[in-house]
């Protein structure tokens, strides 16, 4: 089962069994792990990419300023992938909070 499954059944209400609520709690909190490394992945990809831009000089050869180099970089494929797996894991442990949440209201 995915994640958009999960939280699809969350919003239509059809997570009220503490055993499957467990055991979607467990798959997920295994993944934080795996995210967390594709997102750092990803982030040293876009870290890469920002110094790349910043050894660029600008036409008239002067250097660009940082904030320069931050809304260039964020037009970029290495941006977006780490935009991407920065959310996904953030909502991977919103979904783990939303879950644990749930799974101790419905317990008693």
């Amino acid at each position: 089962m995915t994640i958009e499954s999960i939280i699809q059944k969350l919003r239509e209400g059809d997570l009220d069994d503490p055993v499957q609520l467990s055991n979607f709690l467990v798959m997920l909190s295994a993944s934080l792990l795996s995210a967390s490394n594709f997102e750092a992945e990803a982030e040293i990809q876009m870290n890469r990419k920002w110094l790349e831009l910043k050894a660029v000089l600008k036409e008239d050869g002067r250097e660009k300023s940082d904030k320069h180099i931050d809304k260039e970089i964020s037009l970029t494929p290495e941006w977006r992938e780490w935009r991407k797996m920065r959310d996904a894991n953030e909502s991977i442990q919103q979904v783990t909070q939303s879950l644990k949440k749930k799974l101790s209201t419905s317990i008693y």
